[in-house]
């Protein structure tokens, strides 16, 4: 029994000097904790200082930046009222509008030893069909581009370097057609005519050129009409040279064998209009029904 009450005496000294040691090591952490806090607390007042102190710098400068460009917009002003060759002189590096061609303008870096035909010291022309914009300084689509008092020239050959290519507009216009006053899409070629070669235009600008396919339908060359490429059999005679749909004035409604496809093919008037229609493969045009029949004797 003696024995037993050394024992529990004992242990309850173990663990009283356990608890002390652990009760130590966990002030320790805590003051660490406490230490650590401090520090991370210093180094964020210390960059929100940097951070305040950089940012005063950045509008100190931009404040700088942005009266230097005040300055230089003044004096491109100013240098944009002179005459080219006077406006480059002040500043060699400024960029110009034409005062009357909305496609030209001048660039004051530019030197030519020799200048070109149709062209003045400094002046340069934007590729077709771009246009010089007032807002950005430089080429951009037409579309973007406001003119205002500067002539909107639309025709390639009328830009200056298109000019300067040719010996005359008739060969320039044979591959760059004009497009003026016609809508969007495809048109008959504006030289090449009549004939299977199209035009497509965009804000009436040329883009480019094509050739009519040969139809499958009608196994015909086709040709430009109404914005598409059709069968010679479905432009109407009276509009168009190489057109074979027959005129419908002075006909009742109903429908029409072609003189030139009598059996496979045939045409329908509807007040006044013609409409062409091609017989699918193995029937033939049946005159009693005005249709397309499979086994219909054609006469």
């Amino acid at each position: 029994m003696f024995s037993f009450l050394i024992l529990i005496s004992f242990n309850t000294a173990l663990l009283q000097e356990i608890y002390e040691t652990n009760a130590k090591e966990y002030d320790l952490i805590i003051d660490f904790k406490h230490t650590l806090d401090y520090y991370i607390n210093e180094c964020q007042q210390d960059l929100k200082k940097e951070k305040m102190r950089n940012y005063k710098i950045y509008q100190e400068t931009n404040k700088h930046l942005l009266n230097v460009l005040e300055k230089i917009k003044i004096l491109n002003t100013f240098a944009a009222l002179l005459p080219p060759n006077i406006s480059c002189s002040v500043n060699d590096m400024l960029i110009l509008p034409h005062p009357e061609e909305c496609q030209l303008y001048y660039n004051c870096s530019v030197i030519y030893s020799i200048i070109p035909k149709q062209m003045e010291q400094h002046l340069m022309e934007c590729d077709y069909p771009n246009l010089f914009s007032l807002e950005t300084n430089r080429c951009d689509n037409f579309r973007k581009v406001a003119c205002k008092t500067r002539r909107e020239i639309k025709d390639k050959c009328k830009y200056r370097l298109m000019i300067q290519s040719f010996w005359s507009p008739e060969p320039c216009l044979l591959s760059f057609p004009s497009c003026d006053n016609k809508t969007d899409g495809l048109h008959e070629h504006g030289v090449k005519k009549p004939s299977p070669y199209f035009m497509i235009c965009d804000g009436e600008r040329f883009l480019r050129e094509g050739f009519c396919p040969v139809d499958p339908t009608w196994n015909t060359r086709s040709f430009p009409y109404n914005g598409r490429c059709l069968s010679s059999f479905e432009i109407p005679r009276d509009k168009y040279s190489y057109g074979k749909l027959p005129s419908c004035a002075g006909k009742t409604n109903g429908s029409y064998q072609f003189l030139e496809l009598p059996c496979d093919a045939f045409y329908k008037c509807q007040n006044g209009h013609a409409k062409a229609t091609k017989c699918p493969e193995n029937s033939q045009f049946d005159q009693d029904s005005g249709a397309c029949q499979i086994g219909a004797i054609c006469p």
